[in-house]
């Protein structure tokens, strides 16, 4: 609803004003209330009837500031959170993290955690731990695959580092159940550490049924792979782009001499029901669409990440990072945000980089902005798409210890807001070389207020020793609504005409807040705490609603 006028600098011939590619006004001045969120032209047209000048001004109206906030943090490692894992020195906790679906019915997705240099009945053969987490933050229950554990079986060998990148792809082989791809770059397969990737096809107990590896040698990867390309360093489940039924995955190549050194490329892999690839596209800095965005030994392909189609045109979208961009300085790092057709080609890209794009913030030498990206969604409600953004090896606060950026973006790509997390929270602790922001990944909603939550890497914490590593579960909020909804109970088993009271713990609730108990979907109570007594043996599903400005339950 904002208006503007624009008055012509000269007035001596015929003009015409044209604003989004309709003519609207032939006055010396042109007034527009805009009301519709994205990039807008106003273009200034003068002839004297042989030739043509024109006056072009760009007017970017952006959404309202967002709500988004953080509410907590918990650290999980060797020696907090709970967990209580083997980890060794240099396992690297936390190089690769996604999320999972609920596989033991607490309602909560697990969370899948990468240590790439974790023994497994070896040395350095790398693990996954998955993990069970409460709504605290806390880990209650975990397990393990690897070689030695997790029905993973054989193929993994000493010093591949299998769990340098983890991301769930979707259901590959049609059995209803979530897929994963776990990277393996130093894996030797035709040369050394020419790198695999794995496909593994889970059971419903959240344990491996089968895999299929795709390397150099195996899976029908047409890409000739050289010594130390490192394939698998990321991976990432990217939809059915090119709409056969079946889940598609990219794979970063950081390190592929394409025209210099470390330009990197993304190779999108078209896989069959079985794993193994059906077709495949490279991208890199010689692509349409790409060159005009990369610049020599960027190393293109250190973050992937599928944004589903955010700006409704019908173009899936994605976020490449190249942490290795220089910008302004030394791989200072970016990002960009490119549409692919369903052949794997580039439709259009918008970098994103300090000062480009809205983001209007300096970054450090080597910080390696955009070498880890995650797909938050709308995380505050407002409409648009936030995105989070490593910056791992970022000094605020001390030497490498990371952070995290919080971007909100509109339609056209241009961020209008930031949070950032860095070595200056005090509720990170960080130290220095932990390279907090390593990897990120959503994993729904754990403490149940109604907003998304993140894991954050750490990979070289030295909670327990050396580069074990850790995680960072952290809880975000709508500031403009951080109502959490909570209670607590003495017991979940209570006997045949006995009673429970259920305490009420919900925060940030107003003194006019109103509450709502249900049992089974039926409203019981309306007062702040609930005691019921239970005439009827069976299981009983509990749940309260809290209205105040806004609604959560839990």
């Amino acid at each position: 609803g904002i208006t503007r006028t624009f008055n012509a600098g000269c007035t001596e011939y015929p003009l015409s004003w044209v604003y989004d590619g309709d003519t609207l006004s032939t006055d010396s001045f042109f007034t527009m209330s805009f009301s519709n969120i994205g990039l807008h032209e106003v273009i200034l047209a003068s002839t004297d009837g042989f030739c043509e000048d024109l006056d072009t001004v760009r007017v970017h109206y952006l959404p309202d500031s967002t709500c988004l906030g953080t509410d907590s943090i918990s650290k999980i490692s060797s020696t907090s959170g709970n967990f209580n894992g083997v980890l060794g020195n240099g396992d690297l906790f936390g190089m690769g993290v996604t999320s999972y679906p609920d596989v033991n019915n607490d309602q909560k997705d697990e969370i899948i955690v990468g240590a790439p240099r974790n023994a497994a009945g070896g040395t350095e053969r790398g693990a996954l731990f998955v993990l069970h987490v409460d709504n605290q933050g806390l880990i209650y229950d975990h397990y393990k695959i690897g070689s030695d554990s997790g029905n993973l079986g054989t193929g993994i060998n000493n010093g591949d580092n299998f769990g340098f990148s983890v991301d769930k792809i979707g259901d590959v082989n049609g059995d209803g159940i979530e897929d994963l791809a776990v990277g393996a770059p130093y894996d030797d397969d035709g040369g050394t550490s020419r790198g695999a990737v794995w496909i593994l096809f889970m059971d419903s107990n959240g344990l491996v049924d089968s895999k299929q590896k795709i390397s150099d040698t195996q899976g029908g990867l047409q890409e000739s792979l050289t010594n130390t390309d490192r394939f698998g360093l990321e991976v990432a489940g990217i939809g059915d782009l090119n709409n056969d039924g079946v889940p598609d995955i990219a794979c970063g190549l950081t390190t592929d001499f394409v025209n210099s050194t470390n330009d990197g490329s993304v190779l999108i892999l078209f896989l069959n029901a079985n794993g193994t690839v059906n077709s495949e596209i490279k991208l890199d800095i010689n692509s349409s669409g790409l060159s005009s965005i990369l610049s020599p030994g960027s190393a293109f392909g250190q973050a992937i990440e599928y944004l589903g189609d955010f700006n409704s045109d019908g173009i899936k979208d994605y976020a490449l990072g190249f942490g290795q961009h220089d910008g302004g300085g030394i791989d200072r790092g970016a990002f960009a945000i490119v549409s692919l057709d369903s052949t794997g080609a580039v439709t259009q890209a918008n970098r994103i980089a300090e000062y480009e794009n809205g983001f209007n913030h300096a970054l450090p030498n080597s910080g390696n902005f955009g070498s880890a990206l995650a797909n938050l969604g709308d995380v505050d409600g407002d409409g648009y798409l936030e995105i989070g953004v490593g910056n791992w090896r970022d000094n605020t606060g001390g030497t490498e210890r990371g952070a995290l950026w919080i971007l909100s973006i509109d339609n056209s790509g241009y961020v209008f807001n930031t949070v950032k997390l860095d070595g200056n929270n005090s509720y990170l602790n960080l130290s220095n070389g932990d390279r907090f922001g390593r990897s990120i990944a959503t994993m729904g909603d754990f403490n149940n207020d109604g907003v998304t939550d993140l894991i954050v890497g750490a990979r070289e914490d030295d909670d327990g020793g050396s580069n074990r590593g850790a995680i960072y579960l952290v809880s975000l909020i709508d500031t403009c609504c951080p109502l959490v909804a909570q209670f607590t109970t003495t017991s979940t088993d209570v006997c045949l005409g006995e009673s429970l009271t259920f305490t009420n713990n919900s925060f940030y609730a107003s003194a006019g807040a109103s509450y709502q108990w249900l049992i089974n979907g039926t409203v019981v109570d309306s007062t702040t705490n609930l005691t019921h007594t239970f005439n009827t043996a069976g299981s009983y599903f509990v749940e309260l609603v809290v209205n105040d400005s806004c609604e959560r339950s839990f």
